[in-house]
């Protein structure tokens, strides 16, 4: 369900964004609402990742004996969603989307180590000696992680590639490519 709402928020900016494309090819700018959607989607998709990531973080951070442990790890949760979000509407940008996805890939994959530093029953000790919840949570974080990874790394060669797109210069139609007009210099 999370996903469908999700890429039916997207594919709505994307066809405003379409909507818009003369104005911001003249050097216009788009609506307040579509830029407001813009920063939203980039904050509540790129930036539960990481707010679940930063949560998990605190878990094993927090000191034990903490009066209102539970609170803080919720406190830091939102601290977390709310810096994104924050982030996501002064940038939304396909930049924005790669570092939040690359900070949420780097929060999951680097629990399975935090975990190995803070307590003892790390992948080593759990794998073999059969704590398959424990080693399933490492595990699932880990294939988060690289899921995450995999994602921002697919939207910096999507933004390279339009990048690529509108550096390459177009030849006139009448025109083959590669060959000179008549009575231009070579």
């Amino acid at each position: 369900g999370c996903v469908m709402v999700a890429t039916g928020l997207l594919m709505w900016a994307v066809k405003e964004r379409q909507k818009y494309a003369r104005l911001l090819a003249h050097g216009g700018r788009v609506s307040f609402g579509l830029r407001l959607v813009d920063g939203l989607n980039l904050g509540a998709i790129a930036g539960v990742p990481v707010a679940i990531g930063t949560y998990f973080w605190a878990n094993r951070l927090l000191p034990i004996g903490l009066a209102a442990r539970p609170d803080a790890e919720v406190n830091c949760f939102f601290a977390a969603l709310a810096l994104a979000m924050l982030a996501g509407l002064s940038r939304p940008t396909g930049r924005m989307w790669q570092v939040q996805l690359a900070l949420g890939a780097g929060l999951f994959a680097g629990v399975p180590v935090l975990n190995a530093l803070t307590t003892a029953t790390h992948l080593g000790v759990s794998l073999p000696d059969g704590l398959w919840a424990v080693a399933g949570f490492d595990l699932t974080c880990l294939a988060l992680g690289l899921a995450l990874f995999a994602s921002a790394c697919w939207v910096g060669r999507r933004k390279a590639l339009k990048a690529g797109k509108a550096l390459k210069p177009r030849s006139a139609p009448h025109e083959a490519p590669g060959r000179v007009p008549e009575g231009a210099a070579p």
